[in-house]
């Protein structure tokens, strides 16, 4: 389990059966040592306190470590060479979605983190934006489902957390984000637009992108589907089939 998304532990666990990994303290196994490169990241893996494996990952986010981690844990448990776990882990790519890397226009980047969206990742794909080196930053951030009664403070957190230091626009779509989020983006100082939905930030985006520019976005499904904001700028049209819920079944739930 991922000591970091569990800050309480219940007294009568089970270490035997749960083993934690993490960066955090209270990991048995922690990923650590990390070092920002070009093109992705160096890292460690130790147990117990011993550092068991180093590795390179060609990733967007420090947040892919920990799916990165956790299999080469699980690959070493089952005593699989280090140097074929290694090989292995340069051949993994990110899924739809989640921190996907795509081409945009005029030579932008796109970060496709539309998969789905709460607070903690919000945050750690907006720590992903501000890190790169580009003359433009663009956040699509839609609303966060099924946060119930917290929806609206949480909301008001991540526009707290937008920094206009790091980001040139910041576009929302849905209600909570539009009414919550918006507004406190934009008394952090941040240029804002509230989108009606997913195709007209698209749209919105594609006419703001300069040179060189990296987007994120990030998004829950019902209602929001961030990902169909992606596809007025994509570079390469045929990208449309690396998106999530592209299937006949999702883009009949899609009505704009």
């Amino acid at each position: 389990a991922n000591k970091d998304l569990c800050p309480i532990v219940p007294q009568d666990i089970n270490h035997k059966k749960v083993i934690f990994y993490g960066k955090e303290f209270g990991a048995i196994y922690k990923i650590e040592n990390i070092q920002k490169n070009k093109g992705g990241f160096d890292f460690s893996i130790s147990y117990e306190g011993k550092i068991m494996m180093d590795a390179f990952y060609e990733a967007v986010s420090e947040v892919e470590l920990y799916s990165i981690g956790v299999a080469m844990i699980i690959a070493n448990k089952f005593q699989i060479p280090e140097e074929k776990i290694k090989k292995a882990v340069n051949q993994i790519s990110s899924f739809s979605g989640r921190m996907q890397k795509l081409k945009g226009i005029k030579n932008s980047i796109i970060l496709d983190d539309t998969y789905n969206a709460s607070p903690v990742a919000v945050k750690m794909a907006l720590n992903a934006l501000y890190n790169q080196e580009t003359p433009q930053r663009i956040a699509i951030l839609g609303m966060m489902n099924e946060l119930g009664d917290s929806s609206e403070i949480e909301h008001q957190k991540i526009g707290q957390y937008c920094d206009p230091k790091f980001l040139d626009l910041v576009v929302t779509i849905g209600f909570d984000a539009n009414k919550f989020l918006a507004s406190e983006a934009r008394k952090k100082g941040c240029q804002v637009y509230e989108a009606q939905n997913s195709v007209d930030a698209g749209n919105y985006v594609k006419n703001k992108i300069k040179e060189g520019a990296v987007i994120l976005a990030k998004g829950s499904q019902n209602g929001v589907f961030a990902e169909e904001a992606l596809k007025p700028f994509l570079a390469d049209q045929s990208d449309i089939s690396k998106l999530v819920r592209q299937d006949k079944y999702w883009l009949d739930k899609k009505k704009f």
